[in-house]
Order: C-alpha cells, then sequence, then structure tokens
C-alpha cells in the first residue's frame, strides 16, 4: 500500500486564509506563449492559462477546506465519507498527512525533482508536438540534432545505442504495447512511448481519442501537457473553449425525487472547468506519478470512485478533482431552506 500522499500532497498546498498573492503561471512553469511550435501555446493565450491556474489555486483551498470542515459540516462530511470511505475513524484524514509533502508550491511554486532527482523548473505544454516521433532505424540524434558517431565515424542508428534498446523493452513491458522512440528539441533526448493514431511524425498523445493531458518525468525539467480536448476542441480546429469555475449551473432535486436527478457525471465531463485537467496533472506532477496512481490504474469514473477503497482514492488525482469541484459549487450555491447543491451521492441533489 502507498502512502495517502496524494491527499498529504496537493492538498497542503495552501492553507485557507493565510496565502500570499496569487502568482503567475509562468512563474512555476515554463511557458512558450509567442507561437505554437512544439506545445506551444500561443493559441490557447497567456491569459486564459492564468485564469486557469487561479482556478486551480481556488480548488486547492476548497478541496483543504471539505477536509477542514469535515467535523463541523454535514455537507463536507458526506462528500468525503462517499469519496474517500472515511465512516472509520482510523482511516480519517489528518493534518498530519495534509501538511507532508509538497509545501506551499502553488503559492511560492518551487523547482520540480521527482525520487531525488535534480530540480528545475517544469514545462508547461499545451499540445503533444513537442514530441517528435522516430523509428529505431532513425540515425540517433545528439544535442541540436547531430547525427551520433562512433569512433570510426560511423553514424549510429537508434537502436544500435543499448541505452535506447533498454529504454524500449523497459517501456513496452511496462505497457505490454509497442514502444517507439520520440524526440524532444527541449530535452535533447529520447522518450520511448506507444504508437499514437495518426501515423505522422507529430503524432503523439493529443492525437488519441477524449485524450486530456498527461504528465511526465522520464525527461528532465519534467513536463504537463494539456491537450486541446482539455480546451474543448480538436488538434485541427486549435479553437479553445475555456470555462472557469461553476460555468455550468447544476440542476438539482430533492431526495424525495432521486431517481430523476442528474448524475455528478453529467457535469464531471465536458462542462467540467478547464483548470480540472491542469489540477489533476499537478497531482501527478508535484507527487510524482507513482505517488498519485492507485495499484488498480487511475480511476476516472464517478461511479467507481464512489465504489472504490480508502487506499485506491487516496492515490487516486481525479477523486481529488471530483471532490475539490463539488465541494467549490456546494459552498458557492444559494441555500433553499438551508439546503444547498451537493454530489455525495454520485448525483446533483438539493434536500
Amino acid at each position: 500500500m502507498r502512502l495517502a500522499s496524494t491527499i498529504a500532497g496537493l492538498l497542503a498546498l495552501a492553507v485557507p486564509g493565510i496565502l500570499a498573492a496569487q502568482v503567475s503561471i509562468a512563474k512555476a512553469f515554463k511557458i512558450n506563449t509567442a507561437n505554437n511550435d512544439q506545445g506551444g501555446c500561443a493559441w490557447v493565450g497567456l491569459a486564459n492559462l492564468e485564469n486557469m491556474f487561479a482556478d486551480c489555486y481556488t480548488l486547492v483551498n476548497e478541496g483543504l477546506q471539505a477536509r477542514k470542515e469535515y467535523k463541523t459540516s454535514p455537507e463536507a462530511k458526506r462528500l468525503l465519507d462517499a469519496y474517500f470511505r472515511l465512516k472509520s475513524p482510523a482511516k480519517d484524514l489528518t493534518d498530519a498527512q495534509l501538511n507532508t509533502i509538497a509545501g506551499n508550491w502553488m503559492e511560492d511554486p518551487g523547482k520540480i525533482g521527482i525520487n531525488g532527482g535534480a530540480k528545475a523548473t517544469p514545462y508547461l505544454f499545451c499540445h503533444s508536438t513537442w514530441l517528435l516521433r522516430r523509428q529505431m532505424t532513425d540515425p540517433a540524434w545528439l544535442t541540436g540534432r547531430t547525427e551520433y558517431k562512433n569512433k570510426q565515424g560511423v553514424t549510429q542508428r537508434i537502436m544500435d545505442i543499448p541505452e535506447y534498446v533498454q529504454m524500449q523493452k523497459k517501456q513496452k513491458a511496462a505497457t505490454k504495447r509497442v514502444a517507439v522512440p520520440y524526440w524532444s528539441d527541449k530535452h535533447n533526448s529520447y522518450i520511448f512511448d506507444q504508437i499514437y493514431p495518426g501515423g505522422g511524425p507529430n503524432s503523439g498523445l493529443c492525437s488519441a481519442a477524449g485524450f486530456e493531458g498527461a504528465t511526465q518525468h522520464d525527461l528532465w525539467p519534467s513536463t504537463i501537457t494539456l491537450c486541446p480536448a482539455s480546451f474543448g476542441t480538436t488538434n485541427t480546429a486549435l479553437n479553445p473553449v475555456t470555462r472557469r469555475l461553476r460555468s455550468l449551473a447544476p440542476a438539482p432535486v430533492t431526495q424525495a425525487n432521486k431517481a430523476r436527478a442528474q448524475k455528478f457525471s453529467a457535469i464531471f465531463g465536458m462542462n467540467m472547468p478547464s483548470a480540472a485537467t491542469l489540477f489533476h496533472e499537478l497531482f501527478h506532477l508535484v507527487l510524482g506519478n507513482d505517488d498519485s496512481t492507485p495499484a488498480v490504474g487511475e480511476i476516472y469514473s464517478v461511479d467507481q470512485m464512489l465504489t472504490t477503497t480508502f487506499d485506491n482514492a487516496v492515490d487516486n488525482a481525479e477523486t481529488f478533482t471530483a471532490v475539490a469541484v463539488a465541494y467549490d459549487y456546494t459552498i458557492h450555491d444559494t441555500p433553499v431552506n438551508g439546503n444547498r447543491v451537493e454530489f455525495y451521492s454520485g448525483k446533483v441533489l438539493k434536500g
């Protein structure tokens, strides 16, 4: 069992009431907003990215607020009991857990170094085009795409370099899929990953249907990639639709009419705030993928979140995203007869 480091991490990034002023996303990441080259974010725009980062900041606070109000707010208790299975006191989320891992990263972003590695400011990309797909039979590149030559002056292929062969085998064993090399000009190095739809050299993870984002720590500095799907658009349109928190008004019903209630998944989907994907990926960035992914793999379905174990929930980045967004809706809702909108049952209820 892994440590409950996910909640210990990102929810510990901020403490309500004592935060400094909002920092710029440009301070937290290396971002190219001048153009769209190699995962550039000009098509999204710095203003939209700043709004997303501000919404992540809000979600961090409100996730921690739910924890702090667990014993005083029936709404917080119902939500956390449902998504984290907290009915056993031994499995409560303590302040010690909340303040262990990441400190105030979003308040004063630091450099990222996972598993004791050297620290550096991470990259934020707005497309997977920062990676160029290659073949094992292609010439091996060094810095600046200079071809690697052996002592005899013969150009070496990627498949001739034992280190790359081992990297390919490791990735294939981990994913049970064919692994191919991808070159990054930003890192002057290769990373190995599966083959994505499209077939061309710029076909990467964002080419996969519905793929919204990913975080990697194999190349240094670490990276977050946000795909066009996370902005409500496609690889070809690149017309971002950015949504702030609470942009979709829920349609709650009372407990008596629960059978016809709107499912939370209707909100927790394409109508989520644009910050949701970045918020999710921040868990992987700050804590590392291993400590923010359950042993069973990531859980995205709300129905599965509500039925999984405590151990899976506290390692699942998407569970924290769902809880933070849900509590944001609740605490900003106008009460009717003392009731506010809630999502603890997986449906949209009020009273």
